[in-house]
């Protein structure tokens, strides 16, 4: 049952009797709306035609739509009749039919390595003989059958039939390197900044020795001003990706969202004191180390070569990698550019396309009169 292995968020009428009742029908609360309006959609009547199935079914409950970044896209439910589907008995007899998906909970202790391990025995015990591949052929030798934690299917569910469109791993791992690198740049940016400005802080790091504070306690002060900096900076971001998401949805057509999860949160605090404290450990190891009696002289630089050709390295490093950013940044543009306006040989315009469409369903559909 689907509702023991799924949470519904039910809004009105009753779940778990409508899913027993092969006259009942679930809802979500979109589809709900659009047929009913205002009114109160429970014992309402609606009439299903599929094929030479048709029927009429009482809606039962109204269940919250499903939210946008789940696989799952249910906007009607029904517990189905076999009994009803008689002429097409081949959709629940037959272990080749694949017009269903199926999900199951698995017992405490086991996972999904040991159950894919004993899929092939599985199918050999069940399912039949196939006409080809010789006597010698067994039939898991020609059929598989994929099983995944349902976690995984939005980025890793290629070829499990699944129900929104996938979203891709590769894309999640691209756009994860690019923000590792601009995080990289702003730390080394940091680093420079802070190492530059070494001049203008000797004097306090020379007074604060001499008043008997220890390196120890002066690489503890800079770290903290580096993490309380990166912090700050958490909290603007924070802001104003909140700002402009919208828009940025509006624009692409997506229904992003931040998550306030609480292990989403500390996830992100722990890595703005990851990036605080390593892009702060070198100016304060720098800033730490000068001597009180030299820079406490007049005129007296503070900067070693070995500072200069470092913090020039790394300006070097910063400009590279920004370049390769700006120019990969633009072959992606260019690229979407002559997609959007190439020639695809016919008129796209009004054209609608439906994949997987059965043979009833086509010779309804085109003899529609807006075909015509």
């Amino acid at each position: 049952d689907i509702i023991n292995i799924f949470d519904f968020n039910v809004l009105s009428g009753d779940l778990v009797n409508a899913m027993s009742d092969f006259s009942s029908l679930v809802l979500n609360e979109t589809v709900a709306r659009k047929y009913f309006g205002e009114q109160n959609p429970i014992d309402q009547i609606i009439t299903i035609e599929f094929g030479i199935f048709k029927k009429d079914y009482k809606v039962a409950a109204i269940i919250e739509d499903m939210p946008t970044n789940s696989q799952l896209n249910i906007t009607a439910m029904v517990a189905i009749d076999e009994d009803a589907w008689k002429d097409r008995s081949y959709m629940f007899e037959q272990w080749f039919s694949t017009n269903t998906q199926l999900y199951f909970n698995l017992n405490e202790g086991a996972n999904i390595a040991d159950v894919e391990e004993q899929m092939e025995d599985f199918i050999n015990r069940n399912f039949p003989r196939l006409p080809f591949g010789g006597t010698d052929t067994k039939t898991a030798d020609l059929v598989s059958l994929s099983v995944m934690n349902v976690k995984d299917l939005h980025l890793k569910s290629v070829g499990m039939g699944e129900y929104r469109q996938r979203g891709s791993i590769n894309s999640v791992l691209t756009f994860s390197a690019v923000a590792i690198l601009i995080l990289i740049i702003a730390s080394i940016n940091f680093m420079n900044l802070s190492t530059a400005r070494a001049s203008q802080r000797a004097k306090e790091v020379s007074l604060r020795k001499v008043m008997g504070a220890s390196r120890k306690n002066l690489i503890f002060q800079f770290l903290g001003e580096s993490i309380l900096v990166t912090l700050l900076g958490l909290l603007i971001s924070f802001a104003i990706v909140e700002l402009t998401l919208p828009i940025y949805n509006d624009i692409l057509g997506k229904e992003l969202f931040i998550s306030y999860a609480s292990t989403d949160i500390v996830s992100i605090v722990i890595l703005a004191l990851c990036v605080g404290g390593l892009s702060g450990t070198y100016p304060a190891l720098v800033l730490s180390s000068f001597l009180p009696a030299e820079n406490l002289k007049a005129n007296k630089t503070v900067e070693t070569s070995s500072s200069v050709k470092l913090r020039s390295a790394l300006v070097i490093f910063q400009f590279a990698v920004s370049i390769v950013l700006f120019v990969s940044t633009a072959v992606v543009y260019g690229q979407m550019l002559y997609a959007k306006n190439m020639d695809l040989g016919y008129d796209h315009k009004n054209l609608l396309v439906i994949n997987d469409l059965n043979p009833w369903c086509r010779t309804r559909s085109t003899s529609h009169p807006v075909y015509n």
